[in-house]
């Protein structure tokens, strides 16, 4: 015998069988390897199909999930929009205020006028004491008794008693000057301002208008920017959860063998108008119902139009015929269109109006 290669099932060689004995399957054996052959690329179309739907749905998916995250972003920008909108108008407001304040109180005139019958009030009661010092001062030729001439030692003491009373410390000022400094002292030079001082309080002012403007902002910014934060984060939340559902609910359906089942067109048709009856069947009650209804005043329209000799009036300028129902062929701009109850509520008006206008 020649040794001949030997082969294992379902085909494979074998090393411990080289250099032996040919072994021939019988036709039985054949058969089952082909069928597992056969169920084993069967098996690997079906999981490349699954993996092609999934990655066309999960595209799907994350096109939802995005259109819908541009919708809100959209909003939230609107609302920021209008909040800043409204900051804006009472920073205006405010500024606005605060101007109007500053030049009510900034007047050249008045503090110009001020500042010079102040000056002259102070001059006046500051030269008040010389004056009076001078009145009251005497001289030794002025004296009329001869007591001076003859004690030359007193010749030095011709001092007024304004004079001892400064020395002495005991000198006593006119009302007028004490309540004149009072008055100083109490504020009322603080009040006039040169151009320096003024222009200082200018730049003053502007700083803390700006440096309002600035913490407002930033204030404007943490918020807008912790309301993005908590928006951001509800998104990706609710965009993992509606992955994951659909996901689930897709691997559901592909384990499912009833689905890789092959069918034909007029199958799928009737599914899916099984799907679509099941979900509208309120719809579909409704609608039967208007559609009797409809169907009934028209009958009786047509027996009073036929009593009166006259044609049933055209209820909406659409060319339609009077036995077909309004709400399925009218056109978009008619007030019919997918509504029916009211036509049938026009229909009865029109018979209630015919009724009455017959003797």
């Amino acid at each position: 015998m020649k040794n001949v290669m030997n082969y294992d099932f379902p085909g494979r060689l074998t090393p411990a069988s080289i250099c032996t004995r040919a072994v021939r399957f019988t036709p039985e054996k054949k058969s089952a390897w082909l069928l597992a052959v056969e169920e084993e690329e069967k098996n690997v179309k079906q999981q490349q199909e699954k993996e092609v739907r999934l990655q066309k749905f999960q595209n799907r998916v994350r096109k939802r999930v995005a259109a819908i995250q541009q919708k809100k972003k959209q909003k939230e920008l609107e609302l920021r929009m209008k909040e800043l909108d409204v900051a804006q108008d009472v920073l205006r407001n405010c500024m606005n205020t605060e101007l109007q304040s500053s030049q009510q109180n900034t007047n050249k005139h008045s503090q110009t006028e001020q500042f010079t019958a102040d000056s002259d009030n102070v001059d006046a009661t500051l030269n008040k004491p010389n004056s009076h010092r001078k009145s009251n001062h005497t001289t030794i030729n002025n004296l009329t008794t001869g007591t001076a001439k003859v004690n030359p030692r007193k010749t030095d003491v011709s001092v007024s008693s304004d004079e001892t009373e400064e020395a002495s410390g005991k000198f006593s000022f006119p009302l007028d000057y004490k309540e004149m400094v009072k008055d100083f002292n109490n504020g009322i030079g603080a009040k006039l301002s040169t151009v320096q001082s003024k222009y200082n309080m200018d730049w003053k002012s502007k700083k803390q208008q700006m440096m309002q403007r600035v913490l407002t902002r930033k204030m404007f910014m943490e918020m807008d920017r912790k309301k993005i934060k908590i928006i951001q984060q509800k998104n990706n939340l609710n965009a993992k959860q509606f992955i994951s559902f659909y996901e689930n609910k897709w691997i559901e359906q592909s384990n499912d063998p009833l689905n890789f089942q092959p069918k034909t067109q007029h199958q799928i048709f009737e599914l899916e108008i099984d799907d679509w009856s099941r979900k509208h069947s309120k719809l579909n009650r409704m609608c039967s119902f208007y559609q009797r209804q409809a169907y009934s005043l028209q009958e009786k329209l047509e027996k009073k139009c036929q009593q009166l000799s006259m044609s049933i009036p055209a209820l909406c300028p659409c060319d339609n015929n009077t036995k077909d129902l309004a709400w399925l062929y009218c056109n978009n701009n008619c007030r019919f269109y997918r509504k029916p109850s009211v036509y049938c509520n026009a229909l009865r008006s029109l018979l209630k109006s015919l009724e009455i206008n017959t003797p």
